[in-house]
Order: structure tokens, then sequence, then C-alpha cells
């Protein structure tokens, strides 16, 4: 039985590779033949991998063109990096380019998890939701499958409603994402973890003792001194204003990673944006403190029982739906950083409690989805 994992495979970014190693690892600890699906999506590859612009590019859109020289060698070696572990756990698969691709070589597959469902994100690319894969080849399912936003373009919704239909269960990551599959599909969904939290603290501890180069990031962190471990990616003047004060009252240097773009950080920190996946983690679990407008750097330094805030875009920007929900799940709204937040440390005893009961029900949703594949697959087959 062949499971292959759809998400976003090729992503030049922590978050998404660390989510789709743990998803994976957890797939294969329950016994099963699984690899993360080789697709690449144009929209996606066009935004996550490394290139210099275009000359065409210098004229048309100069700022889009430093940014792109300016992180070229950053990202470069972190592109390098991300393949390296995928290579040495054996994550990823050989290339898929179509749907038909798919369905002729997985008995199931599982959607997610990350934004696969976000149209931005993908340019409304059908695959993340399996639309030309026959149910009766292939069964489907989603796991912490993210929309990104609170609602969904009209032009797509009934297109999409009929692929979610089709699928034999579906879990997403966020309460707003269920309320998207009930109003496009009809049908109910879970709400589970993300993959990241699938992992308990020690997982991710050992995956960060597992990279080469310990003395060196520990140097580069000065690790003795102490630090503010900074990771950005959507809110950016809230998140770097609050880390510089909490640096500052507690004595500690500042070291950040964005998840696209340095040039606000030059005179901010020590910039950490290319260091590897196991060094990325080595940066959280040894943080004195952690502040991040990142959905996993928030779920990680949780994981990790690091104290942390998080940053959300002014606004009321949907985009804060995936943070909020994290927050509400683990009872830690309090994080939020606002004008009259003040540090203080926190105490993991209830929310290590509210995890563990939360990561027992999503793996038991994600055995159980599975056998449900199973028993699909073989019944359709006779």
């Amino acid at each position: 039985m062949k499971v292959g994992i759809l998400t976003f495979q090729n992503a030049n970014n922590y978050g998404a590779a660390l989510q789709a190693f743990a998803l994976c690892s957890t797939v294969r600890k329950l016994g099963y033949d699984v690899e993360l699906i080789n697709y690449e999506n144009p929209s996606v590859t066009e935004y996550e991998n490394p290139r210099l612009p275009h000359l065409s590019e210098v004229m048309t859109n100069p700022v889009g063109s430093v940014f792109r020289l300016t992180t070229a060698k950053a990202f470069s070696c972190r592109k390098r990096a991300f393949d390296s572990f995928s290579e040495k756990h054996e994550l990823i698969g050989s290339s898929i380019e179509t749907q038909e691709d798919i369905e002729e070589k997985y008995d199931v597959v599982v959607v997610g998890s990350d934004q696969v469902w976000n149209p931005v994100i993908t340019g409304g690319d059908m695959t993340y939701f399996l639309s030309k894969v026959d149910s009766l080849q292939t069964c489907k399912m989603a796991y912490a499958a993210s929309f990104g936003y609170e609602s969904f373009p009209s032009n797509l919704a009934k297109q999409c409603g009929e692929a979610l239909a089709d699928f034999d269960c579906i879990g997403v990551r966020e309460t707003e994402g269920s309320i998207l599959v009930r109003t496009l599909s009809g049908f109910d969904s879970s709400v589970v973890l993300d993959p990241t939290l699938l992992f308990r603290k020690s997982d991710w501890e050992t995956v960060a003792a597992s990279g080469s180069a310990r003395d060196s990031i520990s140097q580069f962190a000065e690790l003795d001194q102490g630090y503010v471990f900074v990771y950005i990616a959507a809110e950016r003047s809230k998140t770097i204003s609050f880390a510089k004060r909490a640096a500052k009252q507690r004595g500690l240097n500042i070291v950040l990673i964005s998840g696209y773009r340095s040039l606000p950080f030059i005179h901010c920190g020590k910039d950490a944006s290319f260091v590897s996946l196991e060094e990325f983690l080595f940066l959280i679990q040894h943080a004195s403190l952690v502040v991040t407008s990142s959905f996993h750097g928030y779920a990680l330094a949780l994981a990790l029982e690091k104290d942390v805030y998080f940053s959300l875009v002014d606004g009321g920007n949907t985009k804060n739906s995936r943070l909020l929900s994290l927050a509400k799940i683990t009872k830690t709204e309090n994080r939020e950083i606002s004008d009259q937040t003040s540090l203080c440390s926190m105490d993991y005893s209830a929310i290590r409690r509210r995890i563990e009961a939360e990561r027992q029900r999503s793996l038991l949703f994600l055995q159980h989805g599975l056998e449900k594949c199973v028993v699909a697959r073989k019944e359709r087959q006779v």
C-alpha cells in the first residue's frame, strides 16, 4: 500500500519543510510505505526557489529585484541544506507532473498540511484538490490542510466543493477551514493539530541534535550570552520592535530569520536566514525567548516549550486565523504582542496537557483515516 503526501515539498521555508517531515515520519511510524509527492506547483516554485532577477525584472520591478539580489546567496544555502535534509530522511519520491501520475503511483493520497487549499499561493491549482484523481483507484484524505483565509473565491467554489466531496475523510488545521469545507462541499471535517505538534519536545530535540554544525551555530548565536530568537513571516514591525525591547530589558542578543526577506534586518541583529533545518530547531531550542509572526514558528516554540510571543497582522486580516486558532487550542492567547504586553514566563504544565490531548485526538484521526482509506480501496477494487 503506497501512500503519498501532497504538500509544498519544495518550499524554501522552515515551517513548510518541517511540517512535511513530521507528517511523513508520523505516517511511517504507523507502518505505511509513504513519501512526499514530488509535484511542483508553478506558483510555489517561482516564489520559493532562489534565483537572480532577470534583466526585464530589474526594469519593471526594481524593489523585487533588489530583494532577489540581496537574498540569493543565503536562500541558495538554505535550499541546499533543505535538499540534503530530504535526502538524508528519504522523504521525496520521483518527479510527478500530473494528477494522472498521482493516481497511477499512489494507493492513498494525504493532502496537507500547510496552505495547500489557498488559491492565492497555488494559483488556483486543482491538483491539491485531486479533482482528476479517480477515487476508485486512489483513496483521498486530508490532514491539517489549510485554506489560509476565512473565505474562498466564488469562481472556484463549485469546482472545489465537488472535489472535496470525493474525499474519504478531511482534517483541517483551523476552525475556519472546517466551516469552509462544510460551506463548499456540504460535508463535515475535523480540526486537527499541525504535524509539527504531532512531535513531542524530545522528538524535535533529537532532530536538532542530528545536525553536523552544532559548534558553529552555537558560536554564531553566542549561546553563552543568551539571545532572543526572531522568526518573521507575515507581520514585521511589531515583531521586530517587541524583540528589540525584550532583548534590551533582558540584556540579550538578537538572532533572526526572515521567511523571505532580509533587508529590514541589516541593523537589527544576527541574520541566520541561511541555516539548516536542524540548526533552525537548535536556535529555537536554546533561545532565551522566541518572538515570531509565523504560525510554524509559534507551533515549534510551543512544541519545544519555550517562552514565546506572537504578533498578528493589523486590520483584522484573515491571515491571522492560523495563529489565533492555535492560540485558542493551547489557551495561550495572552502571548499575543500588543502595546500592553509585558515580559513573563510561561507555565507549560497546563499547556503540555492540552497539546497532548489534542495530539492523541489528531493521531487517532490520522490512524483511523488511513485505515478507512485502506478498507475503502479494497472494497472498490472488488
